[in-house]
């Protein structure tokens, strides 16, 4: 079957590079996300054809050299449609084709082939939507503003249930059907040009691709063929960004607003550099000199693998986390603190440590010394990381990928707890006896600060440096995460996981398929987030 992807670059007028964010974080995880998704197809199918124009051509062949094996200019001067209305581009492109087909969105990344019965399907597409909130909501203002609605639209928002096609990937062989469709989607926009400045015009999205579709072949009795057969309920499509379980994943589809989420971001960077890495690298080298996302290339002068090549910028200077605002951010909760119990505010470092040091015992000391202890911890580490030293950083980098390729080959299978496993390098485990998260301008913690009797209850807090944006992660733990970094040492997983029996029920063994399950995702979790290593 014929893959086909459109990128249509009319969104950004006038814009000649490769500043194109469309949604994504910052410009590089743009590009990662296309190149991802081209590449992964390519390695299941012999034909990926582009529609696109002739920016998006410079962009993706000429520059970062995607391995598409045709190229369709149909975007040009005669295409003219509000940039908001997007879909309107990937509908051109359903609307020209003249054999079977199956589109797949920029932001897919397939890790199996496509059904054998997709070959045979006359309309396909990703799965269902029932009652997700914005495909109601644009019904009922279309029906409200006046809109020409076609009849296969009239009064749909009136129903129980309202559903849509995801169209992350639409097509299949009933081109007649297919092409109407399309004739119904322009019309709707055609049709109601001076209804348009009355709605928000970039949900018209919704409806004229994925509700439309819906209801168009429920109206002419089209079968459909979904990919996922379950109907998404959950705006967020979480079972849809499920990079840990790469490969036994059929897709993954990171939807929306998940295109600003660190945790899809991290995994989308690092799974192409691990993959592809010349791809990867070459979207660093080529995003260097635009308002990049990621601090950490700034620091490269032929780095790990040449990754960056040409004039190194200027280092971030120390001094500004002794005075200044990095010592506000990283001392918040101590300088907050002092004010609330000494009425002092401090916000030097070293007057910071001498008042510390200085005062009286009192009923305060206790968290007082807690609270700093951690903050100081996370100064030296913060100040450490960003001395300039281009060898630490380039060994925390190697280290970085090499974690994550042994967290990318961490699977469940029989001997999976004959793993050792124990902290990744640089991770520093702190035990608490206070919440000392609620300490902050927006939380005075009073009533932290007026029952200060150690209650028995120990928080799990880690900091560990995150070598991508040049800082340092602290992160508290609690429930089955904070008793395995409790008892995590040098050893193999059967012994951890025998230890943590122990917070379970009494009858509960390490051979309990559930308890398995739980831990072996949990310590996968911790290991691709740079916690924990598994050997």
């Amino acid at each position: 079957m014929k893959i086909t992807q459109t990128f249509w670059t009319g969104l950004n007028d006038g814009v000649t590079n490769l500043d194109i964010k469309a949604g994504w974080r910052s410009a590089e995880y743009h590009w990662m996300s296309w190149a991802l998704s081209c590449l992964t197809l390519r390695r299941q199918y012999e034909r990926v054809e582009l529609y696109t124009d002739e920016l998006g051509k410079h962009i993706l062949i000429d520059v970062l050299k995607l391995p598409y094996t045709k190229v369709h200019l149909i975007f040009d001067e005669s295409f003219q449609c509000r940039p908001e209305l997007f879909s309107l581009a990937k509908i051109k492109t359903y609307s020209v084709q003249d054999e079977p087909f199956l589109h797949v969105d920029g932001d897919i990344y397939l890790w199996q082939p496509f059904p054998k019965s997709f070959s045979e399907a006359g309309l396909i597409a990703s799965n269902l939507e029932m009652d997700l909130f914005f495909n109601k909501e644009i019904l009922e203002t279309v029906h409200e503003k006046g809109f020409k609605i076609p009849d296969h639209l009239k009064e749909k928002h009136k129903d129980d249930h309202i559903y849509a096609c995801n169209a992350g990937i639409l097509g299949g062989g009933d081109l007649d059907f297919i092409k109407r469709y399309c004739e119904e989607a322009n019309a709707l926009i055609s049709k109601n040009p001076d209804k348009l400045e009355l709605v928000d015009v970039g949900k018209l999205n919704w409806l004229i691709e994925q509700v439309s579709l819906y209801y168009l072949s429920k109206k002419e009795e089209v079968s459909v063929s979904y990919l996922f057969e379950e109907p998404v309920i959950n705006p967020l499509y979480e079972d849809y960004w499920r990079f840990s379980d790469i490969p036994h994943v059929k897709l993954i589809h990171p939807v929306g607003g998940c295109k600003k989420e660190a945790f899809v971001l991290n995994h989308l960077s690092k799974r192409l550099r691990l993959e592809y890495p010349s791809v990867y690298y070459n979207i660093l080298y080529q995003c260097q000199h635009i308002d990049v996302e990621n601090r950490l290339y700034a620091y490269f002068h032929n780095g790990p693998l040449h990754m960056i090549n040409g004039k190194k910028k200027t280092d971030l200077n120390v001094a500004e986390y002794i005075n200044g605002t990095g010592v506000k951010r990283t001392f918040a909760r101590t300088i907050h603190l002092l004010h609330r119990i000494d009425d002092v505010y401090l916000a030097n470092f070293w007057e910071l440590s001498n008042h510390i040091n200085a005062r009286k015992q009192d009923k305060f000391t206790g968290l007082l010394e807690e609270v700093y202890g951690l903050e100081r911890n996370k100064y030296i580490m913060l100040s450490k990381l960003n001395e300039d030293h281009v060898g630490i950083k380039e060994h925390l980098y190697l280290q970085d990928m090499h974690r994550y390729a042994l967290a990318s080959r961490f699977f469940f299978s029989e001997n999976w707890m004959e793993h050792g496993i124990e902290l990744a390098e640089g991770v520093e485990v702190f035990e608490s006896s206070w919440d000392v998260n609620v300490l902050s301008e927006n939380n005075d913690g009073s009533m932290l600060m007026e029952n200060l009797d150690d209650t028995g209850v120990r928080y799990v807090i880690t900091l560990h440096p995150n070598i991508m944006n040049l800082d340092i992660v602290e992160t508290r733990h609690d429930g089955l995460d904070a008793a395995l970094l409790s008892h995590i040492g040098k050893g193999n997983i059967r012994a951890l996981a025998s230890e943590l029996t122990k917070y379970f029920e009494d009858d509960l063994t390490i051979d309990n398929v559930q308890y398995q399950k739980l831990l072996f995702d949990t310590i996968k979790r911790m290991a691709f987030e740079n916690l924990v290593e598994v050997k």
